[in-house]
């Protein structure tokens, strides 16, 4: 039913275990496999879907993916599409003990090696509210509810790595982790804001208390000129670009939204910040978002349509109806023909990753969605 969700992703080359290691060791600084790796970035880059298919790599679907595709379609699944949805948030879980969810395949930072067991922060919530969207359903209610309420034990596991008793940072993962993420402490924001607001009653106290803190620390972390850095430091490979600061513009307004002593909490810091996405990211002239601002990573990539899919989201959320109309225009003429969909495009307008869904190419086709639909409420 689903087979149109199972595509290959950006990073599977960079998931199999000869090149990921490849890759983890340059960036550990081991020059040696430096020629090896540059032929294989070179390949991905000219040849994507021959490599992956001469390195054998899957097709995979992500439970995001499959998320964002059901919350897209806005409860207009029938009962048995319901059913299967549901039985594959059911396979794609990685816990025994609880409900979480992560990517389908390894992943290779230069910390850690993640397996494809691993849960992240960052893409459970996003199941989390397709399974509340399915509790509409009376074929699969009850069981959507239960699968949700489980995600609580994810929620708990994961550790603390800083707390004052007014502000609180947690873990991406289960993993050991020696830098805290910023975007990720508002998708735990907005997994207890969901919590608070549907699930446990007993639960609803401690989740407005966590979602409170988790806010606070990111909110401490925001630069003067309202913007974020990825990582909540100072170090060396810090970076500062579009899509990760859209997440945490959606997630803290998604989270307030459920939980309304959030909104003191907040003050003005998200119209800083959107102000400084419209200054510093949007190419007006194109009306494309920029990557980076403060780049410090290398590629050979100009331009990411997940940079667009969540800029496109906060134009939506912001009501901005004529600007959003304007920049998917611009942006489907540039990351589209019609039919196929790319998810980056070079300095030289060669377009890469065709219909590599989970790159950007599904939030943006979510968030079109979304924006179809507040035309249809402002007419």
């Amino acid at each position: 039913m689903f087979e149109n969700l199972t595509t290959y992703d950006p990073y599977d080359v960079w998931a199999m275990p000869l090149f990921g290691k490849l890759k983890m060791d340059y960036n550990n600084g081991k020059l040696t496999s430096r020629p090896l790796l540059v032929m294989c970035y070179l390949a991905d880059f000219l040849f994507p879907v021959l490599t992956r298919k001469a390195l054998g790599c899957p097709r995979t679907i992500s439970p995001h993916v499959l998320a964002l595709h059901c919350l897209s379609k806005n409860g207009q699944f029938t009962s048995n599409e319901c059913e299967d949805v549901l039985h594959l948030f059911e396979q794609m879980n990685v816990l025994e003990r609880g409900c979480a969810w992560g990517l389908p395949f390894r992943w290779y930072s230069k910390h850690a090696v993640y397996s494809d067991k691993i849960p992240y922060i960052t893409h459970t919530p996003y199941v989390m509210e397709a399974l509340l969207q399915l509790t509409c359903d009376d074929t699969v209610s009850e069981k959507a509810e239960g699968m949700f309420l489980k995600t609580w034990s994810f929620m708990e596991s994961l550790r603390v790595m800083f707390s004052d008793g007014q502000r609180l940072a947690l873990s991406y993962s289960s993993e050991e982790e020696v830098r805290i993420v910023n975007n990720a402490q508002t998708y735990a924001a907005y997994a207890y804001a969901m919590h608070y607001a549907y699930g446990d009653p007993d639960h609803a106290s401690r989740a407005e208390d966590r979602c409170r803190q988790l806010a606070a620390w990111v909110l401490s972390q925001q630069r003067d000129d309202g913007s974020w850095l990825y990582y909540a430091d100072s170090k060396s490979g810090n970076f500062l670009d579009c899509f990760h600061s859209c997440f945490i513009i959606k997630n803290l307004s998604k989270a307030a939204e459920l939980v309304p002593s959030m909104k003191t909490v907040l003050g003005d810091s998200l119209e800083r910040a959107i102000n400084f996405l419209d200054d510093y990211f949007l190419d007006k002239d194109k009306l494309l978002c920029r990557r980076f601002v403060n780049k410090v990573r290398r590629d050979l990539y100009r331009w990411d349509i997940y940079d667009q899919a969540e800029y496109l989201g906060i134009l939506v959320d912001q009501g901005r109806v004529k600007e959003a109309v304007l920049f998917r225009e611009s942006v489907s003429c540039k990351f589209s023909d019609g039919k196929n969909w790319w998810c980056r495009i070079d300095p030289l307008g060669r377009r890469w990753g065709k219909n590599f869904l989970r790159w950007g190419i599904m939030p943006f086709q979510y968030q079109s969605k979304r924006l179809d639909n507040l035309c249809k409420d402002v007419r």
